[in-house]
């Protein structure tokens, strides 16, 4: 599959912009369930199979809910975790970002989480990471 092309699932698009980033927009006025979460998976996985990659979720248009099923997939399932590097964040206010901190803290995710502001943050956050870890 082409980068730069967004996908649509049940609950929002996926689109590959790169060998390893895969980024997701979900629909804010829709609670995400256990199995949107899973059908995010398997398109991921047609995407890019399971070579590990760094998952940004543009949450610019609002904070998105999940059913507690759903939050307890994404933050505990090793399956995903596994090839999951970093997840990233995108939120447009400081509010968004304590929203999404607080969350952070009560779910505890297994993989390393950040909070930045636009796409081109988060793209830097990824190039920052690959460089760290070339050091390492």
């Amino acid at each position: 599959m082409e980068s730069n092309k967004a996908y649509e699932f049940s609950a929002g698009t996926l689109t590959r912009i790169s060998d390893d980033v895969i980024l997701a927009k979900y629909t804010v006025d829709r609670k995400l369930t256990e199995q949107d979460i899973i059908d995010i998976r398997d398109l991921r996985k047609k995407l890019i199979g399971d070579t590990p990659y760094f998952f940004v979720l543009d949450m610019t248009d609002g904070i998105v809910t999940f059913s507690r099923e759903a939050k307890k997939w994404v933050a505990e399932n090793q399956e995903s975790a596994n090839v999951r590097i970093l997840d990233i964040f995108i939120v447009r206010s400081w509010v968004m970002k304590v929203e999404v901190q607080l969350y952070l803290k009560i779910f505890k995710p297994i993989n390393t989480t950040i909070v930045v502001s636009s796409l081109d943050k988060a793209m830097e956050s990824i190039e920052v990471y690959k460089m760290q870890a070339k050091r390492a």
